[in-house]
């Protein structure tokens, strides 16, 4: 029997959140609740419906809650290892159905059927590293759009990005008794990317381990140096029971949900306390308090916290530079802070700022204006016209690798030969998938057109092991029942236009876990309005052929936005039809903007039940009067759809968009205040955003997880570039924030930014932006590196330090890893063999590293071998090593070449070989200098000037 405590909080949770739902969704929750007679079910189906975010609710059926609560309770009942769970990680870590933002689907009984018998027998551990080897015999990394697959779709698609993987481990490992969770940096401080792993609970504690990526030990993975040097990691929770009991701290809310922070399992740190008060010294309460991690040129959030009543908050983080941004009642202060150096700020917010007076609401221009001197802000604001740039060193993590367990020789060898038959076993599966989605294609297919024949092949490759379903919308399986699909035929044999035009809609991840029903309903719901559509297109003036595009891209298409594909035409038609009067449908469809203006007035969101990154289905939407901003665009478009009306989700604003005039225009203009026109200029060479700069206006705004704050916000700029020539913006007159890095080899980056005021004048503004350019001694790195195993032509062992010596090594040397016969590794061969003196000069021993002897035929290596004279040729089979060495320096591991600068460890004894009683005791043979992963022009350049330095 589940404990008392748990019992009072999910009755007090079904309760509450009852009070919060429409007539249909609360009597079928209570209906669910009431049909079961066991006491512990009843518990656990309040407590889902009580937490989970309120879109879920709205979108689930209750079969699905219901079978992942029995589904828990058996394994509760059955398995030791989880009937000796407390209750807190039972909940969280074994029933909740959600991981991330994938689609609920009842995934725990065909994962547990796959499981149950290949972990029968063995120990927590064991099952662990077992359950993970099959992970990676069903999927490997691909990386792709933004959309999170669920489990069962991962599962039949043979691949997924690191947050897919993730999701399809942790619910592996739930699926068969053992908790689990997701944990992932938001935002790396040493290089402008994010990833997701998995801990598991095994042995009375937490180990970490990377999803899809076998080892033969627990708290091993790639990532283990870069999580060393993050600065905050965590894992999320969707509700507040026992948060203290978690493994963890309370590290912010977002939305209905807790981060529960784990950085000081991985990495040094310390708790960064900060106290909020008013200019008479009061606490101020409530305020937010955003900490924020310079990553990919923007100051990105890692967590918001909020004050407490002693204007206090704090959290755990790593040692390093993040910025502390505070804000309350419109006022708004930030300090960027080195925490190996201070972890206890002091704000004060002035009683006079943007919150107060009519600038608050932004004044005739439409602007966003603070008060002179009540701003706390490092930088000074200028004019446009004269722009004042304020340098920022901002310092990442020292290099610390987290934690981990060092696997044997005979553990290493195991693993690579286990992790090589997972992966053969996957190549052949999926082979079987394509071989299943060719048979298809080809039988559908036999008396179509050369074009629809291509666009079949295409879509059966794409769906993997989800090409029946394909095959059944196709064939029109899902509409007639039958198992023939002549259905979906025309006259001629041939498939049915529409149906091929439907799915040439879809992006590419949807064929993986597409269903053929709901492409069905929705192809049905479409024909219904397409000569409505047609006819709308034509009296704005366009032919046919454009009509017939428009009306596939943005009436036909089932995809709004980042949503998950549901049968939402015939519900939402049925409401079009049966629950407004016909004066209200009338003028929706005489012009969209009266939908907008209705859901407005009668859909609203409530950010404390749900989660803003959840795009929920538009049918639990508007019966549940409940969506958050991307749900909210999201009904707006199938509604429109549904009345025969073109409309999108702009793919860059993600604004609302309706086809008007022969273009999209979005839906609520909002007061568009003044504009002028800027030119962002670049003078050393090209500039990208979110690569290099971004630019951000001051303005009030709700962070992801519903705390109120002021802040400058990034321009959505994916994409543009600015150089010589300039990028062109009209920007609307206010505050601006204009940011520019460098990243430099070691995670640090020497950032600048202005921030001016935006003013009424005429003409283009020229704003030009900062590059600092880095001195060499900054790009120099010091990091222990193993020795590298090798072998030589004929097979035989070989290790890089002795031939580092046999070159002619001083105390450093160049080791590259070459890609065959690749543009990349040409120029690095040029650049070489045209600076062959100065190498020769500087004394550095120089070895390649190749996949065969048969490089030897490429003549770009043979010449530079000829010109330098000394150097070697060794030879590794790339499986592992390359990508190993690119992630300990921090550098691009998917580029070859890799040209490592490397200090020999035993430098006084640069003339011998380095006994292995030092290389042993040391744990390095080399110190990693700098490291490139593909080619930049001057790399060789920078490896002398750097080796100078070491």
């Amino acid at each position: 029997m589940l404990g008392k405590e748990l019992q009072d909080y999910a009755r007090d949770r079904f309760e509450g959140r009852l009070a919060l739902l429409d007539d249909v969704t609360r009597a079928r929750a209570t209906a669910t609740v009431d049909a079961s007679a066991d006491e512990d079910e009843v518990c656990l189906l309040r407590y889902l419906f009580g937490t989970l975010p309120l879109s879920d609710v709205l979108d689930v059926e209750p079969g699905v809650l219901v079978s992942y609560v029995r589904h828990s309770l058996m394994l509760r009942r059955s398995l030791g290892w989880t009937r000796e769970l407390p209750e807190p990680l039972f909940v969280h870590f074994v029933l909740c159905p959600r991981v991330n933002n994938e689609p609920l689907t009842d995934c725990r009984p065909p994962l547990w059927s796959e499981l149950h018998e290949r972990v029968t027998g063995l120990n927590e551990r064991e099952a662990v590293l077992e359950i993970n080897y099959w992970c990676a015999q069903m999927a490997t990394y691909q990386a792709s759009d933004g959309r999170t697959l669920g489990p069962l779709a991962v599962l039949a698609s043979g691949d997924g990005r690191c947050g897919e993987e993730s999701t399809f481990l942790v619910s592996a490992l739930r699926s068969v008794g053992i908790p689990a969770r997701q944990i992932y940096t938001p935002w790396w401080a040493h290089c402008d990317d994010n990833h997701a792993w998995v801990e598991a609970y095994a042995d009375g504690g937490w180990h970490y381990l990377g999803a899809c990526e076998p080892e033969e030990v627990l708290d091993r993975g790639w990532f283990t140096n870069a999580a060393g040097r993050a600065l905050m990691m965590g894992t999320t929770v969707y509700s507040d029971f026992a948060l203290d009991q978690l493994g963890g701290e309370d590290a912010g809310r977002n939305g209905c949900t807790h981060l529960i922070g784990v950085t000081p399992s991985y990495t040094r740190t310390v708790r960064l306390a900060v106290h909020v008060a008013d200019e008479g010294g009061n606490p101020v309460e409530g305020a937010t308090v955003c900490l924020e991690i310079l990553n990919s040129a923007q100051w990105a959030p890692a967590t918001c916290l909020v004050t407490d009543a002693a204007g206090q908050a704090g959290v755990s983080v790593g040692l390093g530079c993040l910025r502390v941004r505070v804000s309350s009642g419109g006022r708004m202060a930030w300090r960027t802070v080195d925490t190996a150096e201070l972890s206890e700020l002091d704000f004060v917010l002035g009683e006079r700022g943007a919150g107060a007076g009519t600038d608050a609401a932004g004044g005739s221009d439409g602007s966003y204006r603070p008060e002179p001197g009540s701003w706390q802000w490092p930088c000074a604001v200028t004019s446009g016209d004269a722009l004042s740039w304020c340098d920022v060193d901002v310092r990442a993590p020292e290099d610390h690798p987290a934690p981990s367990r060092h696997p044997t020789a005979e553990q290493l060898e195991r693993g690579r030969a286990r992790k090589a038959q997972m992966d053969e076993l996957r190549r052949k599966r999926v082979a079987g998938f394509l071989a299943e989605g060719a048979r298809l294609a080809e039988d559908l297919t036999a008396r179509a057109s050369q074009e629809d024949r291509e666009l079949v092949e295409r879509f059966m490759r794409l769906a993997f092991g989800n090409a029946g379903e394909v095959a059944r919308f196709l064939a029109g399986d899902s509409a007639s029942g039958g198992a023939t699909g002549g259905g979906a035929r025309s006259a001629a044999g041939t498939l049915e236009a529409d149906r091929i035009a439907l799915l040439s809609t879809l992006s590419d991840k949807d064929f993986r876990d597409l269903r053929a029903d709901v492409l069905e309903e929705q192809l049905q719901g479409a024909r219904v309005v397409r000569e409505r559509t047609l006819a709308y297109l034509a009296a704005q003036g366009m032919g046919p052929d454009e009509a017939q595009g428009i009306y596939e891209r943005d009436v036909l298409c089932p995809r709004v936005s980042l949503e998950h594909l549901t049968p939402w035409r015939a519900p939402l038609q049925a409401w079009l039809r049966d629950e407004l009067d016909l004066s209200e449908l009338a003028s929706m469809q005489d012009d969209p903007r009266a939908v907008w203006d209705w859901l407005t007035r009668n859909v609203g969101f409530d950010e404390h039940q749900d989660l803003a990154k959840l795009a929920g289905g538009p049918v639990g939407a508007l019966r549940g009067r409940h969506a958050s901003p991307v749900t909210r665009a999201t009904l707006f478009v199938a509604l429109c759809r549904c009345l025969g009306l073109p409309a999108r989700v702009n793919p860059e604003s993600l604004a609302p968009e309706l086809f008007e005039g022969g273009r999209f225009v979005p839906v609520q203009e909002p007061p568009r205040p003044s504009s002028r026109k800027v030119r962002l200029l670049a003078s050393e060479g090209t500039k990208s955003c979110f690569v290099d700069w971004t630019l951000g206006r001051l303005q009030p705004y709700t962070e992801r997880g519903g705390q109120k704050s002021v802040g400058f916000p990034s321009l959505e700029l994916w994409g543009s570039n600015a150089d010589e020539g300039g990028l062109e913006l009209e920007l609307p007159l206010g505050t601006w924030r204009l940011v520019s890095t460098t990243r430099l080899p070691n995670g640090s980056q020497q950032a600048s930014e202005a921030i001016f005021r935006l003013g009424e004048g005429e003409g283009e503004l020229e704003l030009p932006l900062r590059t600092r350019v880095p001195e060499a001694s900054d790009m120099l790195q010091d990091i222990p590196l193993p020795e590298l195993e090798l072998h030589a032509a004929d097979g035989s062992a070989a290790c890089a330090s002795d031939a580092l010596r046999r070159t002619g090594a001083g105390k450093a040397g160049i080791v590259a890893f070459l890609g065959e016969a690749e543009e990349p590794t040409e120029h690095l061969l040029n650049e070489l063999r045209e600076q062959a003196d100065q190498v020769r000069e500087a004394g550095l021993g120089l070895l390649f590293v190749c996949r065969s002897p048969k490089d030897y035929d490429d003549p770009t290596l043979m010449r530079t071998l000829e010109s330098l004279g000394s150097a070697l040729v060794l030879f590794d089979d790339f499986d592992e090593l390359p990508e190993r060495l690119a992630r300990r320096m921090y550098a691009n591991p998917e580029k070859l070449p890799l040209m490592l600068l490397v200090k020999l460890c035993d430098e006084e004894a640069a003339g011998g070989e380095m006994s292995a009683n030092r290389a042993s005791s040391t744990g390095a043979a080399f110190r990693g200098l700098y490291a490139v992963g593909g080619y930049n022009v001057g790399s060789v350049a920078l490896a002398l000037r750097l080796a100078q330095l070491a």
